[in-house]
């Protein structure tokens, strides 16, 4: 198997100092973790691969200023990386990509907004198609001073979420023929004010979404089946002991959909739940993790391995799976991953 980090390579704010080396591919067994190829560019704090496998999409989290850039990568089988195209992001720190509907769908922290750029047959980035700005603040000044799209998570042909941290809400989009999202109001979803939805995760097989709040820890269960939203759940996943400033992270599902597990920082932890029937979350287990500041982990198509990339150690860490109980269980770790902000494996069939 193999497996893609994204890092930080240069200064973003008083926590993020980058000190990685761009994109890195590494190969993977569950013992062992090798490094394969290295393509440099800046900040490319995220990035995701094209359903086949053969091209990956990474933007560069920067301010404005910095003139950032998103680019368009062929993957051969080596994990090596052979530039396409590239293009202008017209907006501030993006943070998360993904494709929809032969479409590239970039999500931009400093300013609020989300982009369309649609994709050619070849893989390459055609010009931007749209752009949606969102709009408000919310009751956390420092956190929530305005708008700040985090994520694009799209749950099925015809819907897409923007969790937006600054505005305490999912905004709800549909993607048109013509490469434009349309705004579907009465299907966002609302979180407490002042909870800052991160990250977001659709289940496969049931209509239900998972929404991870960055500033409290707090995880939303939204019900999808009727004729609005429904909140089914709110459960915290942070431990009873720790009393700090929650820096909540990462959402994953396991591939059979019986699993969640959520990452927080500053407690550096990887809590577990279990989808019961209902579609509640029980508590498995909070397992604390020597990977520090685990901004994102992935799980492999099989659900058999989590990778967990620690910004702050400068680790990338494999962790086996229980498929019966959901448990993970310590696998090897390899130091001199450097500021590590992106985790994405490859799914070789």
């Amino acid at each position: 198997m193999k497996i893609y980090i994204g890092s930080y390579t240069q200064k973003l704010s008083e926590e993020i100092v980058g000190q990685g080396k761009g994109i890195q591919c590494y190969a993977v067994d569950r013992e062992n973790i090798k490094l394969l190829s290295t393509t440099f560019q800046r900040n490319p704090a995220y990035f995701t691969l094209s359903e086949n496998g053969s091209y990956l999409y990474s933007a560069e989290e920067l301010f404005n200023e910095d003139n950032p850039k998103i680019y368009a990568y062929k993957v051969n089988d080596e994990g090596e990386l052979t530039l396409i195209n590239s293009h202008e992001l017209p907006g501030s720190l993006a943070c998360h990509l993904t494709i929809q509907k032969n479409c590239l769908l970039v999500a931009n922290y400093g300013t609020g907004n989300v982009l369309v750029f649609p994709l050619d047959a070849s893989g390459a980035l055609l010009p931007q198609s749209h752009t949606v700005q969102h709009h408000g603040t919310g009751p956390n000044t420092v956190r929530q001073e305005g708008p700040h799209a985090h994520m694009t998570c799209v749950v099925h042909d015809d819907l897409i979420y923007v969790p937006d941290l600054g505005i305490d809400t999912c905004k709800a989009y549909t993607l048109n023929p013509t490469h434009k999202l349309e705004p579907v109001p009465d299907w966002d979803l609302r979180v407490e004010p002042g909870s800052g939805p991160r990250h977001m995760v659709a289940h496969p097989t049931v209509p239900l979404v998972f929404v991870f709040c960055e500033l409290t820890g707090d995880v939303y269960t939204f019900e999808l089946a009727g004729d609005r939203p429904a909140l089914l759940q709110k459960i915290n996943s942070l431990p009873a002991s720790w009393q700090d400033t929650p820096s909540s992270a990462a959402i994953r599902l396991h591939p059979n959909g019986r699993f969640l597990y959520v990452s927080n920082r500053g407690c550096d932890t990887i809590t577990q739940f279990e989808l019961t029937t209902g579609g509640k979350l029980r508590l498995v287990a909070i397992e604390e993790i020597n990977d520090k500041t685990p901004r994102d982990f992935a799980i492999d198509a099989k659900g058999e391995l989590m990778a967990v990339g620690g910004m702050d150690s400068h680790t990338l860490s494999l962790y086996r799976l229980d498929k019966n109980t959901g448990r993970m269980t310590p696998g090897s770790t390899i130091d001199g991953v450097f500021s590590p902000s992106c985790v994405c494996w490859v799914d070789e069939g």
